[in-house]
């Protein structure tokens, strides 16, 4: 399971809806998707500081408009990003 910031309860986006947060969960992001984020957000000026989550708008010919919420925790460099539960990893 990976922690991330705590958010408020509410709606986040995930690709093209906004969900419950009961709905979602904390992801490291895989490493090829990783790669669109960091160079979308930086497209983007969106600059991604450790321990704030932030909202990221991804347009791109290949994925269309999607919007995911990410995080850079402190201690790794890997991003983090909220996705439906069942994208979690190590859940019983």
């Amino acid at each position: 399971m990976v922690d991330g910031p705590e958010l408020e309860d509410g709606k986040y986006p995930f690709i093209a809806e906004r969900l419950p947060l009961s709905d979602l969960a904390w992801i490291e992001v895989p490493a090829t998707l990783e790669a669109l984020l960091r160079d979308q957000a930086h497209a983007n000026g969106i600059r991604l500081i450790r321990g704030q989550a932030v909202e990221l708008r991804c347009v791109t010919p290949q994925y269309g408009d999607a919007i995911f919420m990410i995080y850079r925790p402190h201690d790794v460099d890997r991003l983090h990003m909220l996705a439906l539960k069942v994208f979690q990893k190590g859940r019983a």
